[in-house]
């Protein structure tokens, strides 16, 4: 089997797949071992030093859950250009992400521990309706009163038709030079 990577037209960052359903030779490989625990039929993508995958929740504390199981967290988002490349590569409408303020009222931290340098809050948000919101959603709003691909921050409900998954990101040790990973096109 081959494993290998295909360079994105837009953007900065290749999609992961797999050419056959038996094990690959590079068993080691990071890929193929995140590939054998992804859900079938799930993408991988890999920016930088992580690959990125949707979890399963229904609930916030589900995915995050689902996400350590493959080796990492819900993402976490440092920056501008990170958000508008999950946006971009993710139907990321209503997907948990790693940020969280269970702990402390109006304190948000990330689940992977990170410092948070970076939000992208949609406007009037955080604001933890009826006092029960603590967990920080992409929101559905490709630009909402100026505020490109957003953030609100949600209860963590099972119920939600709209709401029951999450953006997964796994670090690796893979070089983020392109030429190093394996190119299976053609």
């Amino acid at each position: 089997c081959t494993v290998g990577f295909t360079k994105q037209s837009l953007g900065t960052g290749s999609k992961a797949f797999v050419l056959c359903d038996a094990l690959s030779d590079s068993e080691g490989d990071p890929l193929t071992k995140l590939m054998k625990k992804v859900k079938p039929g799930r993408e991988i993508l890999k920016r930088g030093n992580s690959f990125y995958t949707i979890v399963d929740g229904p609930t916030w504390g589900e995915a995050e859950a689902n996400a350590v199981k493959l080796g990492g967290h819900l993402v976490t988002i440092n920056d501008w250009e990170e958000n508008k490349w999950l946006a971009e590569n993710f139907e990321y409408m209503y997907k948990w992400i790693g940020l969280t303020d269970s702990a402390h009222e109006g304190v948000f931290k990330w689940a992977s521990g990170d410092s948070v340098n970076y939000t992208n809050w949609d406007a009037d948000q955080p604001d933890n309706y009826k006092g029960i919101q603590d967990y920080a959603i992409f929101s559905g709003h490709w630009n909402y009163k100026g505020i490109k691909y957003g953030w609100d921050d949600l209860q963590d409900m099972k119920n939600d038709k709209n709401v029951n998954q999450g953006i997964a990101e796994i670090p690796h040790n893979l070089s983020s030079n392109e030429n190093d990973a394996q190119n299976c096109e053609g």
